[in-house]
């Protein structure tokens, strides 16, 4: 499955944008969040970002990281902005297996008043087609007909 999260886009430079999925907005608009060391480094964060974080407990903000939180950064308004993430559920892949496992065995056991050829051409290309959807829902991607 696909969740949606909220998340916030901090673009630091033109080359370099933080994406949040824990964050909190100032009285004045702008935004701030946790931010661990690693993080900090991996961003190359300017010092004028960041204050230093006394609270135990709140992990890092930044989307897929969870490590101790050393840091507040506050982000301006105008370098933010809100949007929608796309994250795969851990049950994603044990769900395209059981689907997989599904179409496997329609294909070979599926008989019907038609013809085994004719079952099995519609049987291969709905399921080819079912494969091709469900591969893209989980992985987020758009399509159209």
């Amino acid at each position: 499955m696909v969740e949606e999260i909220n998340a916030l886009l901090f673009q630091l430079s033109k080359d370099t944008g933080i994406v949040f999925d824990d964050y909190e907005q100032n009285e004045d608009a702008s935004f701030w969040a946790y931010m661990c060391e690693e993080c900090r480094q991996k961003y190359e964060v300017p010092e004028r970002y960041l204050d230093d974080c006394s609270a135990d407990g709140p992990v890092c903000s930044v989307h897929g990281c969870n490590k101790p939180n050393k840091y507040y950064i506050d982000m301006p308004f105008v370098m933010c902005e809100e949007i929608v993430v796309a994250e795969i559920t851990e049950t994603c892949e044990e769900d395209m297996k059981e689907l997989v496992e599904w179409m496997e065995y329609a294909r070979d056991n599926v008989s019907t008043g038609l013809g085994w050829e004719c079952a099995d051409t519609f049987v291969n290309g709905y399921l080819s087609a079912l494969k091709d959807i469900s591969v893209r829902l989980c992985l987020g991607v758009e399509f159209y007909d």
